[in-house]
């Protein structure tokens, strides 16, 4: 069911009802209003065939169409199920990674890591993670969260790993966790920034899939990355069991800096790509 497919049915004298009817207007309120009252005011509305629309509407109506018809394939799909869905999706996929660290990957001093610490960095993590991806997977049809609010939401995702890496959290008796400093210092953090950097991508490629506007709002685009970034850091909470602050801060919480930095370069250059080339196409239609 989408908006067209309701306009027709109370085009036709019917008052739209079931399953799919009550999906598509809790997520879209101007469909709502008209299905207001049994839809009367849907059925008031004034209509024009579309054989006699004015050839600028056609032109609009007929590259909507051509949008929807190539809109095919698995991102398509997921982009249609409803928000709720969307987001609880992504969050899924962040705690199906993290059960397979735990299985296969887990750090081997979990058995005597401090309980509360790591139940503050999970709790804090997922409620961020929440958080960046109901924003970031809005339906386009609601009010955008002002600006400003989303970009201090992404700087609390960014300062995140930086705060639980400085919290005190040294495991007692844990010999796992000491001594992994000094000359191994580079290695370590390398390795374990590769490793957030390899968790991360899945969970920022299916948040792009997710994404109804494929991330074409760079505060929303982000969002998505920091809180892939976030993930990676909890997976990265769950698998290294070294807890100096130093290695915390250049081998974990960098993971988001990097993936927000980065993919705001590629999401700007792809942009200033894409004008170019819309550009181009401009000036060889006025020339014909």
């Amino acid at each position: 069911m989408d908006c067209g497919r309701l306009r027709e049915l109370l085009l036709a004298g019917g008052a739209p009802r079931g399953p799919e009817v009550d999906a598509h207007v809790a997520e879209c309120a101007p469909c709502a209003e008209l299905v207001k009252d049994g839809g009367e005011l849907g059925r008031r509305l004034p209509v024009r065939a579309v054989g006699g629309a004015e050839p600028e509407v056609e032109a609009m109506l007929g590259e909507l169409h051509g949008k929807l018809a190539r809109d095919r394939g698995l991102a398509a799909e997921l982009r249609r199920r409803p928000t709720p869905l969307r987001v609880f999706l992504a969050l899924g996929a962040v705690a199906a990674l993290a059960l397979a660290v735990l299985v296969w990957q887990r750090r081997p001093d979990l058995g005597v890591y401090p309980a509360g610490t790591l139940l503050i960095a999970v709790a804090s993590s997922v409620l961020l993670l929440g958080a960046c991806f109901a924003i970031a997977l809005r339906p386009l049809q609601r009010v955008e969260v002002p600006r400003r609010q989303r970009y201090a939401l992404l700087a609390m995702a960014l300062a995140l790993p930086v705060i639980l890496a400085a919290r005190p959290h040294r495991a007692p008796g844990s010999v796992a966790s000491a001594g992994w400093a000094g000359a191994e210092f580079v290695q370590r953090a390398a390795a374990c920034f590769s490793y957030g950097l390899l968790l991360a991508f899945p969970v920022l490629v299916l948040g792009w899939a997710l994404d109804r506007a494929e991330h074409r709002s760079l505060p929303n685009a982000l969002l998505a990355a920091a809180a892939a970034g976030i993930g990676a850091n909890l997976l990265l909470e769950l698998h290294c069991p070294i807890t100096e602050v130093f290695h915390l801060l250049a081998g974990h919480a960098s993971v988001g800096l990097a993936l927000v930095t980065g993919y705001a370069l590629f999401l700007l250059l792809r942009g200033g790509t894409r004008a170019r080339v819309r550009g181009a196409d401009s000036d060889r239609t006025r020339a014909r």
